[in-house]
């Protein structure tokens, strides 16, 4: 959601408007969104029956199953 409303918003909005600052600010967000999309894109396969938990430090998850 971060990449959307703070990335691509501003991104349409610099280019229909011409303001490159607004422009290079969406792009920006964007990048720092890749995080984000990277983990999205890693747990498109999870079962319902999973949980997944931040990695505190790296980039990245951990897949952990229901007990019972």
């Amino acid at each position: 959601m971060p990449g959307i409303i703070l990335g691509i918003l501003p991104s349409v909005y610099g280019i229909i408007a011409g303001d490159s600052l607004i422009l290079f600010c969406g792009l920006v967000f964007i990048i720092a969104a890749g995080g984000d999309l990277l983990v999205l894109w890693l747990t498109r396969n999870v079962s319902i029956d999973e949980y997944v938990l931040d990695h505190p430090k790296k980039a990245g998850c951990y897949i952990m199953k229901k007990a019972g």
